[in-house]
């Protein structure tokens, strides 16, 4: 049976947010623009952090570290079509948006939140980079930088390391 361990020692999460705005309408209220910038930080986020099996349990209820995000949000409204018994309004928006872990608790330095197929990849959280951080083995080079192919035909993969690959938040959203 898979146990999660409790927490006496457990503090609230905080947040601290700032948002500035911008909103106008003009021809009529028929275009519509919305224009927000936000900053904020969190401390003592909580998670579900795995622990190593000898301790009982699978997991267990910690104070992560503190987190700041900054972003801009756009949007659009528009009017499209105007009759007198039909209104057509359009919606378009966008947000561009960053969060960073400025700090894990108890010292720790990287929180791993995903890893698969045998530890190749990994998703983590590291103090002063994004959250969301993607790590995976590299493909071993020649001392030309050629990748090095094994007599299976794939590429032969170094274990001993990661490299990062890419981030799972994206900077960029709309519809």
């Amino acid at each position: 049976t898979q146990v999660n361990a409790g927490n006496n020692e457990i503090r609230p999460e905080n947040k601290y947010e700032m948002e500035f705005g911008f909103e106008t309408k003009m021809f009529k209220s028929r275009l519509g623009v919305d224009l927000t910038y936000y900053n904020s930080r969190t401390i003592d986020q909580i998670i579900q952090l795995t622990v190593p099996v000898s301790t009982g349990a699978v997991s267990k209820l910690v104070n992560a570290g503190e987190l700041h995000s900054s972003g801009v949000e756009l949007a659009l409204n528009i009017i499209a079509l105007k009759k007198k018994n039909f209104k057509w309004i359009t919606r378009a928006n966008m947000a561009l948006g960053e969060t960073i872990v400025k700090k894990l608790a108890g010292g720790v330095k990287q929180i791993v939140y995903f890893e698969g197929e045998q530890n190749a990849i990994r998703i983590v959280a590291e103090e002063g980079k994004a959250v969301g951080n993607i790590y995976v083995h590299p493909v071993m080079t020649d001392i030309r930088g050629n990748y090095i192919v094994g007599s299976n035909g794939l590429y032969v993969i170094n274990n001993t390391q990661y490299v990062k690959a890419g981030n799972v938040m994206p900077k960029l959203t709309g519809g």
